[in-house]
């Protein structure tokens, strides 16, 4: 069960282009207005099928998105420090679309809905803030759309490395290269292919000098390839 941290006093200045946009005094409000939860590995922050209730960052640990399907479970993108979500719950009962769940032991800072609403009161700007942060994410999924719903499983893979790679330059705009904490297993769930068919597809792009594999680890080398510079 996820346990409440002492403070949000020593929060480190978090990463990410989004937050990094906001001014100080926004920064330090938004922070000071949520609570500090700590989540043991395995555990959900938050459950598909439930309503949007909170503003959420991830302060230490990794997080992971997934879908729960007719035929299973569907892992989505995996989130590090400075990973935002939630970000709908500003609007109104909107019903979350997917889990996220504690990769490893993670720490959240959540802010409720009544303290956003609050600081959206004395903090009008952040509406706005907001709403960029969801429109910076639906731009990223249809531009990724077309070739992640692709039959072909070479332009799946394509797709899904585009819209993670976009996804990590809005968390870590400063990391070059781009480096996905994903193995190659956790790529083959999110491209929905088996590790075997994946295998040959990603010795192509290794080949091309695209991506490099480190181990839980995939770095992009050229993300002019998947859109992203």
């Amino acid at each position: 069960m996820n346990q409440r941290a002492d403070g949000n006093a020593s929060l480190p200045a978090l990463p990410g282009r989004w937050f990094a946009s906001l001014s100080p005094q926004v920064q330090q409000a938004l922070v000071a207005a949520g609570e500090r939860l700590c989540y043991a590995r395995g555990e959900f922050v938050q459950r598909q099928g439930q309503q949007e209730v909170a503003l959420n960052v991830v302060v230490d640990g990794q997080v992971k998105l997934i879908r729960h399907t007719p035929v299973g479970e569907a892992l989505i993108y995996i989130g590090e420090r400075g990973f935002w979500f939630g970000e709908t719950a500003y609007l109104g009962d909107f019903v979350i679309v997917g889990s996220v769940v504690a990769r490893t032991p993670a720490t959240i800072v959540r802010v409720g809905r009544a303290a956003l609403d609050r600081l959206l009161t004395a903090q009008p700007a952040l509406l706005r803030d907001l709403a960029r942060m969801v429109a910076t994410r639906t731009a990223i999924v249809l531009a990724a759309f077309g070739e992640a719903s692709s039959l072909n499983p070479e332009q799946r893979l394509l797709g899904q490395l585009t819209l993670l790679t976009r996804m990590r330059r809005e968390e870590r705009p400063d990391e070059d290269p781009v480096d996905l904490p994903l193995s190659q297993v956790d790529l083959a769930a999110i491209v929905g292919v088996t590790r075997q068919t994946l295998h040959p597809l990603v010795k192509a792009l290794v080949e091309r000098g695209a991506i490099e594999l480190r181990f839980g680890h995939v770095r992009i080398l050229d993300p002019t390839l998947f859109g992203a510079v």
